[in-house]
């Protein structure tokens, strides 16, 4: 997850596919790597991105992403990036 974090940090939007597979590797990353790390660029800019990226990886990531948007996963983003208060895991 901290690799995956200091990628995000470097706001890179090409990168949300590359924390997205890593988050997949395996179960034990899928349930560890926090959501809010693959939308690090916001979550308009990110799901844009991936709908204009054409394979099965982005649909998948832009299908999880718009679920997870709905369900409110999203609503502290700009808390779970502040300088001012680091993830747990930090």
């Amino acid at each position: 997850m901290l690799g995956c974090y200091i990628v995000g940090l470097h706001r890179q939007i090409e990168d949300c596919l590359l924390i997205w597979k890593a988050k997949n590797v395996d179960f034990d990353s899928y349930c560890s790597v926090d959501i809010p790390l693959v939308v690090f660029a916001g979550v308009e800019p990110t799901s844009s991105y991936l709908q204009n990226v054409n394979n099965e990886e982005a649909k998948a990531a832009l299908e999880y992403v718009q679920s997870c948007s709905k369900a409110g996963d999203f609503d502290n983003l700009d808390e779970y990036f502040s300088p001012n208060k680091l993830p747990w895991w930090i």
